[in-house]
Order: structure tokens, then sequence, then C-alpha cells
């Protein structure tokens, strides 16, 4: 059906196109780890790993201490965000929920950074009558001018055309032949 050298060359192809959406949920920049907030625990994590001007993803985390000694999930939990830039003064305020999760133990929000700066995250909680609240200030740089994705592309897909030339490209000899020789040539006796 299909040789071992097609499957390499199409998951190379796979691994060098598409690591964003591979990689999109690599947990990101840890933020908060177990931070108590009332009843609760909360732990939050920033992507991508080096925030820039644009869209960030927040990914929250709402447990409290089982009786057994191990952390149950807040699974009805309102989750609010707000995030104040130190700087301009500029405020929004986000919900995290289920919804927009990969893993629907987690509360995530999308959101888009206008400016950079020093920003400061408070997460809001309520559940159950409860409430707790935690949370984490970030650095936001400019993105960088040039960085863009067809750059990325470009050499994903240099780092494929070389994958494939170098899989597929050997001239096939066969058993008892010499790279670059027939059997009936006189070097080959």
């Amino acid at each position: 059906m299909f040789s071992k050298k097609w499957i390499a060359f199409i998951l190379t192809i796979l691994a060098a196109a598409l690591p964003a959406a591979v990689w999109a949920h690599s947990g990101g920049t840890s933020q908060l780890n177990r931070e108590p907030a009332g009843p609760f625990m909360i732990s939050a994590w920033t992507l991508p790993e080096t925030l820039e001007v644009g869209e960030i993803n927040l990914i929250i985390l709402v447990t409290t201490r089982g009786e057994s000694g191990v952390d149950d999930y807040i699974l009805d939990a309102d989750v609010r965000v707000t995030l104040t830039n130190r700087d301009s003064g500029e405020t929004k305020t986000v919900t995290a929920t289920h919804e927009d999760a990969t893993n629907k133990l987690f509360y995530e929000s999308y959101t888009e950074i206008e400016s950079e700066g020093r920003w400061q995250t408070e997460i809001a909680v309520q559940s159950g009558g409860e409430t707790g609240s935690a949370g984490f200030s970030f650095e936001v740089g400019e993105v960088p001018a040039g960085t863009s994705w067809p750059i990325y592309a470009a050499g994903a897909a240099v780092i494929a055309s070389a994958a494939g030339l170098w899989l597929f490209g050997r001239r096939r000899t066969s058993p008892g032949e010499k790279a670059g020789e027939a059997l009936d040539s006189p070097s080959a006796r």
C-alpha cells in the first residue's frame, strides 16, 4: 500500500506545515499554580509563550480540595477575567468558558491585546454561592517588524522539500549492484 518512505514523507510535511495546529495547546506559560482564591484554587496559563500585541489565549483551571485530599474540578463556575494595562489604564473584561476550551476541564478565553506594556490580570470565580479571586501580571511586547507566518511557512516548505528529495531522490539499485554502476559494466565484475 504505502511504503515507509511515503509515510515518513507525509508525516514530515504535516509536522512542518501545521505546527500551529499540532502544538497550539502546548500548555502555555504558567502564570498561577493552584493559587488560593477563597474556597478555590486557580491555575492559569497564557499563550502564545511570548505575549505580543494581538490575540492571546487565557487558560484557567478551577479546583477545590476534595474530601479525599484530591483536587475536585469545578466545572460550573462563572469565570471572569479583567485585564488592565498599568501604563495606559486600558481595561477589558472577558468571560472564560468551556466552550472555547480544547480540554473541557479548563476555562478558556481568547482576547485581543491592542497595546504593549505591563498588564494586570484579575480572575474572579463564582460557583455555588462562593467567590474567589486571584491575579497575576505579564508583559506584552510589540510584534517585531517583519515577523509573519509566510516566513515560517516558506521555511517549512524548504524543509519538507529537502526531506522529500532525500527520501525519494536517491537512485534505486538492485541487490549486488553498486550505486551508479550497472551489473553488466566491466567495472562491476
